[in-house]
């Protein structure tokens, strides 16, 4: 069962990439208002800032569920080899932006 899974979701199909981006806690706002706002094809046209050193990174990745509900998962890692990804959100997406 998925962590914080408030739509129960027990299945998941079609897992794809959206984007992969470096992380900036700075854009995850325009990135959260992006996917609840369905504008899918806008995250896909962002670009990654430069990185000296250090990386982390947040894969945006979409999916369905067990009656095809479509979703969106916000996933962050990082460089070090410690740490696993991390789930941070999943949205539902609606048919029309709200």
């Amino acid at each position: 069962m998925l962590k914080f899974n408030s739509y129960g979701i027990k299945e998941i199909i079609d897992l794809s990439l959206v984007v992969s981006l470096l992380y900036v806690a700075e854009d995850y706002e325009r990135i959260r208002d992006l996917i609840q706002n369905n504008k899918t094809d806008e995250l896909k046209l962002m670009e990654s800032k430069p990185a000296d050193g250090f990386r982390e990174y947040l894969e945006i990745m979409s999916f369905k569920d067990q009656h095809s509900t479509e979703y969106i998962v916000t996933i962050y890692d990082s460089d070090e080899l410690w740490q696993n990804p991390e789930m941070i959100e999943i949205f539902r997406l609606r048919d029309e932006p709200q």
